[in-house]
């Protein structure tokens, strides 16, 4: 399992991996299975960003607002949990750091997962309904393959590792609406430094959504829901920290 972070703990500094300028409207995208890239239209995004380090976040907001995004930040993963849950419907897809005070990326996401599956879940947004559920991509230097399952069941979508290629952050968004480009960045076994998406829209079934979140029924019962979810996943963090 991920360490959970002390306090105060950062998971190092993003840095800008150049890829190339791009308008708002044409974002340039990586194909993986061409090597080279081409211009996709894609439809521009509400992103909400889980970060705590200043310098990330404002490397990652330019980046993300050039292409026409709008970014909504958070500074862990308590404050974008709650987020979530109040504007549910403002929101497309989620970026979320895992070594983070407070709440770590791994405990807030199952946070966000709970409360779409509790009754006071306001809805999706309609890009991130698309995909049956909102969109939630682990970002971080710390994301080793070996732990990919259990990212898989606390319910990321993808990842991508920092510092962040752009290039290749551009085109997973650009899979939130383009089956074909989410296709093309699936998981493969020894590609992990890459980035990607773990499952194909084809393989999601909006009739069951245990089985992209096999353990969201049982996180929601341990985690709670609403208020109450935040207040007991905090607990657990503080209770493993140091206090500072």
């Amino acid at each position: 399992m991920p360490r959970r972070p002390q306090g105060g703990e950062q998971s190092g500094v993003l840095f800008e991996i150049k890829g190339g300028d791009r308008s708002v409207s044409k974002a340039g995208t990586e194909s993986v299975t061409s090597g080279g890239t081409h211009a996709t239209d894609i439809q521009h995004l509400q992103v909400l960003v889980a970060e705590d380090d200043p310098i990330n976040m404002k490397i990652l907001r330019k980046r993300l607002e050039r292409l026409g995004h709008g970014v909504h930040h958070t500074v862990n993963g308590e404050d974008c949990a709650t987020v979530y849950r109040e504007k549910s419907t403002e929101f497309d897809v989620v970026l979320m750091d895992m070594q983070m005070p407070i709440v770590d990326g791994l405990t807030s996401t199952k946070m966000i997962r709970s409360t779409e599956a509790s009754a006071e879940h306001h809805g999706h947004s309609a890009i991130s309904l698309a995909n049956y559920r909102i969109p939630i991509f682990a970002v971080s230097a710390s994301l080793v393959e070996r732990e990919k399952q259990t990212y898989i069941d606390a319910g990321f979508d993808g990842w991508i590792l920092k510092p962040i290629d752009f290039k290749r952050l551009n085109t997973l968004l650009a899979g939130i609406t383009d089956t074909d480009t989410r296709d093309t960045c699936l998981y493969e076994p020894g590609q992990w430094e890459r980035g990607g998406w773990f499952w194909s829209r084809a393989e999601i079934n909006p009739d069951s959504q245990d089985e992209i979140t096999p353990k969201a029924e049982n996180e929601a019962k341990e985690l709670g829901v609403g208020t109450s979810s935040i207040d007991c996943a905090k607990g657990d963090v503080e209770t493993s920290a140091p206090s500072s």
